[in-house]
């Protein structure tokens, strides 16, 4: 069957706006770590696992786990897209992860012009939908934040409801997977996804028998691996201090959530910390929310429950770095608040509204813009605002060190050498046995390639450092310009 001209016209103007993207991530992205603003966490990391899996070998936390005890790195996050990844580190090395992390997000754009090109084939809301999704704050921030699987995973949600919409269920069984052993945390949100996929399918007896199906294994997968699996790797995840006041596992979670259900809904909203400092960050999430789609899934509540898991552990993380609209933390919303935003537009559309909707769409995507503009420039949260602001000079520079000699530096390291290396100098080493953090593990690495006045995730770096450059029997500055020092071991 041949497919009509207009269709066909469509499909280019998608392919060039998904190259239009591919640059603009590229510039955010790619050059972040040219410009060494990526970091041990989580990028170094996860490359490091990259050449770990690659080589036969568990990943473990060494990199910043102090003192190094081999922790399997699957016990911090139950992440298998790092082992399924790990071949095209040979063809891509340091760049693997970012690379199909844009590549991701790419391909959800077209997923989502897919599904809203099936419910309007002759209108202009796919080409506006694709466009509001890849213009989405959430996306945005994450693509400046280094690599997260989790990422990936949102990417593959357009593609789930398509696989629904065309009744491939096979195909949705293969993508439920796929996202669920992105993450352990991924697993319960696709039970709420799943859940609430029933209210628009009710009456298709098929459609719920699959759902229900999805929705149940998801439940058990996320149970078996957070409440069994994880903990007999040594107990939970390293990130569950944000959460310790709930209990010290999944289960007693589980128990605060329902027997304190006014308490949770209340911390949706409200600083519990007692820093003053932090009142307006879930004020200005909710906010920047309302006008990136979240205003018209009033229309489609039962999108609303799929935004539940990922909201709840942002707002009920005592890390107030979770809640604002920067980082990665929003990147699951993205596919659920323009879908259902624009499931909403081709409703109204259906009912013979087509030209109040086309204005419509076309100011859902301004609000998309101008809330992804107001997110990456002076926003309440706290945002490293040279990673995400492409059209900014500064974005295009390193302003605390030398780059230029930075890489010298690097360059200098022998490739088989241990390294305790500056937080953003991990990613650019880890391609390698051993690689740490400093100070984790310093006195055990050959080569020490510090960046004193950075800011670390432990407090005594400082004083470490001073004792390395103090110790002249032990420790050899092989180079240095005052700012950056690359330290060889006697």
């Amino acid at each position: 069957m041949a497919v009509p001209k207009k269709k066909r016209i469509d499909d280019k103007k998608a392919r060039g706006i998904l190259l239009l993207f591919a640059l603009l991530y590229s510039l955010v992205s790619i050059v972040n770590h040219l410009m060494m603003r990526t970091y041990a966490l989580d990028l170094g990391v996860y490359t490091h696992a990259l050449w770990q899996y690659a080589h036969g070998q568990w990943a473990d936390c060494s990199i910043f786990a102090w003192p190094v005890d081999n922790q399997n790195l699957l016990h911090d996050h139950f992440d298998l897209y790092v082992v399924l990844f790990s071949p095209s580190v040979a063809i891509f090395g340091e760049y693997t992860l970012l690379i199909i992390q844009i590549v991701a997000v790419l391909l959800g754009g077209w997923g989502i012009y897919r599904l809203i090109g099936s419910y309007d084939r002759k209108g202009k809301l796919p080409i506006i939908a694709m466009m509001s999704y890849l213009s989405f704050f959430g996306i945005w921030h994450a693509l400046a934040f280094d690599y997260h699987s989790n990422v990936v995973a949102a990417n593959l949600l357009p593609w789930f409801f398509l696989s629904l919409k065309n009744k491939r269920y096979g195909w949705g069984a293969v993508l439920v997977v796929l996202l669920c052993i992105s993450k352990e945390t991924t697993a319960l949100w696709i039970v709420f996804v799943a859940v609430a996929l029933m209210f628009d399918y009710h009456r298709d007896k098929v459609a719920m028998r699959w759902l229900t199906v999805y929705a149940v294994f998801s439940l058990v997968y996320f149970v078996l691996i957070a409440m069994v699996v994880m903990p007999s790797m040594g107990g939970v995840s390293l990130g569950f201090w944000r959460y310790d006041y709930m209990g010290d596992s999944m289960g007693s979670m589980a128990s605060f959530l329902l027997t304190h259900p006014l308490q949770a809904l209340r911390f949706f909203f409200t600083n519990f910390t007692g820093d003053a400092d932090y009142d307006r960050l879930k004020l200005e999430f909710w906010l920047c929310c309302a006008f990136s789609g979240m205003a018209l899934c009033v229309f489609k509540p039962n999108y609303l429950l799929m935004m539940v898991p990922p909201v709840l552990m942002k707002m009920m993380s005592r890390d107030s770095g979770f809640w604002g609209v920067g980082f990665h933390y929003n990147v699951e919303l993205a596919p659920v608040l323009v879908i259902g935003g624009f499931l909403v537009l081709c409703r109204w559309k259906q009912k013979g509204y087509g030209n109040i909707v086309g204005i419509l769409s076309v100011l859902f995507l301004v609000s998309i813009l101008s809330v992804s503009v107001y997110s990456t420039n002076h926003p309440v949260t706290n945002i490293r605002r040279d990673n995400v602001c492409l059209y900014s000079r500064d974005h295009y520079r390193q302003k605390q060190f030398d780059r230029q000699y930075a890489r010298q530096l690097l360059d200098m390291i022998p490739e088989d050498a241990s390294v305790s290396a500056a937080a953003p100098f991990v990613p650019h080493l880890a391609l390698r046995q051993n690689i740490t953090l400093f100070p984790v593990m310093a006195y055990m690495s050959d080569y020490m390639l510090v960046f004193k006045d950075h800011w670390s995730y432990y407090d005594d770096t400082r004083e470490e450092f001073q004792k390395v450059i103090t110790d002249t029997v032990r420790y050899e500055v092989v180079d240095t310009d005052g700012t950056l020092y690359l330290i060889k071991q006697r």
